[in-house]
């Protein structure tokens, strides 16, 4: 299973542009900048379907992507 920091590094720039911000919601959760909620529903904007399917050109990145997001935002 792809990390967001692999997805991070990818070269997808879709998928990387995407694992950088939930990397950086992360950050500002464990900081305290963010709610838990806020940073929820942060990741959940970063997945949502329309606008993936829209940029998604590598299904195996997308279905990655979108699971280490949702593991991430589990662990918030």
């Amino acid at each position: 299973m792809a990390s967001l920091q692999d997805l991070a590094g990818c070269s997808s720039p879709w998928a990387a542009k995407r694992a950088k911000l939930a990397l950086d919601i992360q950050s500002q959760r464990n900081s305290g900048a963010l709610s838990p909620a806020e940073a929820a529903e942060l990741m959940e904007d970063l997945i949502a379907t329309d606008q993936l399917n829209e940029e998604a050109d590598d299904m195996a990145v997308k279905a990655a992507l979108v699971s280490a997001i949702n593991i991430a935002s589990k662990l918030l």
